[in-house]
């Protein structure tokens, strides 16, 4: 199973919480907040609840020009064989400085039911940190979801072709990485193959072929990337008949057979020569991908909704649903997963519904991805309600920039009179009375009125939102009966 996580630190900058009526797909439909929080610094979680549905579904909203974040994909295990909970992946990629909070599932995969393998290998395509673990297949059909190296984000086809340039200028262009098939002479691998290069396992027979297998690495100073040229040096050739050519992390093999061996024979250990990765969109884009998912189909464009959200019959019926979209000046990125199959009394959703709302929340393009068992939704951390501070002073001037390590603040009133508590989390090396300083002066600011005036509609969302997740406890009922 093929996900998408965040990573790092984010910072909140926006505020979207669903109460009452909103128009969808041109028709009045009633949506409540049940729960809404800071996932991460700046991750806002929204949980919300389609009243005639009925349907729950899952938001998160990230804002792409935060520097302090950092958008990955990733495949189960670290290989195109295998799957994974996305649980399991964050924890696995969690380290030091490196916190990957939350994720979603993304493309469809191979499964232990069908004729094809490996198991788990992602139908659409998938890329991390520009090096291509699995290739598109061609056909155009999988709405793929990208972020280049700036961190501006796309949803479009694409369509990919590899090519290995010689330095006589003599080339051989490939299409296949990872898992080979009869189809075609010239395989990439890289470490996302597993261990080895890999056998024809959808090609009985096939493994009598000889192959003949180059193994290179990046040049010094050059490394592997979508839409450029990447020079390497062929550090060992190797000829067999069935794969199993060991892989290191930092090396990948050109695997031939039939011509394509015989165009590989050429080369020594130690020659140069050229890989170029082309990735191209439907419409003659070349973006700089730097992470890519595959996904269903484009449900929405230019925030109109395409026709495949009712032609595919997959997108029109009720039905547990995951999403991936953007806003038109792609700032902001969100990801959708709503509930189905009756699991808390949710039926699921189809397609146009769910495009629908996430046009609502602000989306322009998006890509619908795996569904029904397979849609998953997970936080690392439990989070916090986005409370005073969280989207104010402290939280932009302190702990964003990370002059201090946590911080926070609250109101508490009673009968006589009320207090405002602040609450600071020194550094390593920071003592109590410099983390007091920078607390006070961010009140003295509040006296002056230096803030931005968008910070005070985020105060009166975030004073709705308590009001609201108050009204769902008995006890917080009571208190304002008492309180009245």
């Amino acid at each position: 199973m093929k996900k998408v996580f965040l990573s790092a630190i984010l910072s909140l900058t926006v505020t979207f919480v669903f109460a009452g009526n909103y128009i969808i797909n041109g028709v009045s439909r009633n949506i409540d907040t049940i729960e809404y929080k800071v996932v991460g610094p700046g991750t806002t979680y929204c949980h919300g609840f389609l009243t005639d549905g009925p349907e729950h579904f899952h938001t998160l909203t990230i804002d792409l020009h935060n520097p302090y974040n950092n958008i990955e994909t990733f495949l189960g295990k670290d290989c195109v064989e295998g799957t994974e909970l996305v649980t399991s992946a964050c924890n696995r990629y969690t380290s030091e400085g490196h916190d990957a909070y939350c994720g979603i599932n993304s493309d469809f995969f191979l499964i232990s039911s069908g004729t094809e393998r490996p198991l788990g290998l992602p139908r659409g395509g998938s890329i991390q940190n520009g090096e291509m673990q699995v290739a598109p297949d061609g056909s155009g059909w999988w709405g793929l979801a990208s972020i280049d190296t700036n961190k501006v984000p796309l949803i479009n086809y694409m369509y990919f072709t590899g090519t290995v340039t010689l330095e006589n200028g003599t080339s051989y262009t490939f299409k296949r990485t990872n898992v080979p098939s009869a189809s075609y002479n010239l395989t990439f691998y890289n470490k996302y193959a597993g261990a080895v290069t890999r056998r024809y396992e959808n090609d009985p027979g096939f493994d009598t072929v000889p192959r003949t297998e180059v193994v290179v690495v990046p040049v010094s100073g050059d490394r592997w990337g979508v839409n450029k040229d990447t020079r390497v040096v062929v550090r060992r050739i190797v000829h067999n008949i069935d794969g199993g050519e060991p892989i290191a992390n930092d090396e990948s093999v050109l695997s031939g057979v039939r011509d394509a061996a015989t165009f590989l024979s050429s080369l020594a250990v130690g020659d140069e020569l050229t890989v170029h990765m082309e990735m191209r969109t439907a419409d003659g884009q070349y973006p700089g991908i730097d992470q890519l998912v595959g996904g269903n189909a484009v449900l929405v464009k230019d925030g109109v909704l395409t026709s495949r959200n009712t032609t595919d019959s997959y997108n029109s019926v009720v039905y547990p649903r995951t999403a991936i979209a953007y806003s038109a000046d792609g700032r902001w990125l969100y990801l959708f997963v709503a509930d189905g199959k009756y699991v808390g009394g949710s039926v699921g959703i189809t397609c146009t519904d769910m495009s629908g709302i996430l046009v609502s929340m602000g989306a322009a393009f998006v890509a619908g991805l795996d569904g029904g068992g397979s849609s998953a939704f997970a936080t690392q951390r439990e989070g916090e309600s986005n409370d005073n501070g969280k989207a104010g002073l402290i939280d932009l001037n302190l702990t964003q920039p990370m002059k201090i390590q946590a911080a926070g603040s609250g109101y508490q009133g009673l009968h006589d009179y009320g207090s405002f508590i602040l609450i600071g989390l020194p550094k390593k090396g920071q003592t109590l009375d410099e983390v007091k300083t920078l607390l006070l002066d961010q009140v003295a600011r509040l006296r002056r009125g230096e803030f931005d005036d968008s910070l005070l509609p985020s105060i009166i969302n975030n004073y709705k939102v308590d009001q609201y997740r108050a009204l769902q406890s008995n006890s917080s009922r009571a208190d304002m009966f008492v309180d009245a």
